[in-house]
């Protein structure tokens, strides 16, 4: 089978139905159905290879740019057709950073009319307690972490997941996730490189972290690109009852993406997310560590996300 998007395997495969397609992850989304013409799934794919110099080219893309902690030292997003990625720098502040959510709308004006469009992900998505039951996300990114140091106290911090909106999600200074109420899931390499697979329901409250066995020392050993996924499948929205599981593709490492974790959730406390009326989107984040110990780049190369229809259960 030819590859589809991505190397090293990366996309590769007949994913309808198939239960090794990433490892699980894409059971039952095929590849056909991007065109959104018979399937159950509502598909979104955002390359990232277009030429950004700018913050606020960036948040042409549908996003919105917010510093942590007031980042200095020229915190930039840079991109290009030839790199194929965005680029989140953070400044050279200590302790500071960048966080992008892409819950912005851009219009295109025409005539009488102006046309909303919106970013090329699922979100943002204003939850209800109700909009989530019996229905399914999934999300991949292609990212590159780049610290300044290989270093297991005070280092740098990054976080990609389907967030509620927050204008830091990383509490600068303890260095842990902090979500608004509503919380979310996905991925964070804390302050001790560790990486972890995250989530919190409802309460504003520090998110429940689950080890991947992924760290700095292995991170630094292959300086390459990692393959990060989770999919949540809801039962009962409001009551937070359904099933989260998160998946890792090391493609240094060449074994393809392994299921890592998972979570049967329920309640407000060790639920899933989406519970009550919230606004959510694709959320990355990356602030500096102490002195010495900063964040040379977030490097993004693509994001993949798709939900399932309303009454059309994945």
């Amino acid at each position: 089978m030819a590859k589809l998007v991505g190397d090293k395997g990366a996309y590769k495969g007949n994913l309808r139905g198939s239960p090794r397609a990433f490892g699980g992850l894409m059971e039952g989304i095929s590849v056909e159905a991007m065109n959104q013409v018979s399937s159950d799934w509502d598909m979104f794919y955002e390359s990232f290879n277009r030429r950004i110099d700018t913050i606020a080219e960036a948040e042409l893309l549908g996003m919105t740019e917010n510093g942590v902690n007031s980042p200095t030292g020229s915190p930039a997003m840079l991109g290009s057709r030839e790199s194929g990625y965005l680029d989140m720098f953070p400044g050279t502040k200590d302790d500071a950073g960048s966080t992008i959510q892409f819950n912005k709308a851009t219009t295109i004006s025409g005539g009488s009319t102006t046309e909303t469009l919106a970013p090329q992900t699922i979100g943002p998505l204003v939850s209800t307690t109700t909009l989530m039951d019996n229905r399914s996300i999934v999300c991949t990114t292609r990212v590159k972490f780049q610290p300044e140091a290989a270093v297991t106290t005070d280092g740098a911090k990054y976080l990609w997941g389907w967030c509620v909106d927050d204008t830091a999600p990383i509490a600068t200074g303890t260095d842990v996730i902090t979500l608004d109420t509503g919380g979310g899931i996905g991925f964070f390499l804390d302050a001790s490189g560790d990486l972890q697979a995250f989530y919190q329901a409802v309460t504003a409250d520090t998110p429940i972290m689950e080890d991947t066995g992924v760290d700095i020392t292995v991170i630094a050993a292959s300086q390459t690109w990692y393959g990060l996924g989770f999919r949540v499948d809801w039962i009962d929205a409001s009551a937070g009852t359904g099933l989260m599981t998160w998946y890792v593709d090391d493609e240094d490492a060449g074994t393809g993406w392994t299921k890592v974790h998972s979570v049967t959730g329920s309640g407000t406390s060790t639920g899933l997310p989406m519970q009550s009326t919230e606004t959510y989107s694709i959320t990355y984040t990356v602030i500096n560590g102490a002195a010495g110990k900063g964040a040379d780049g977030f490097f993004i190369s693509d994001l993949f996300t798709a939900i399932t229809k309303p009454g059309r259960l994945a």
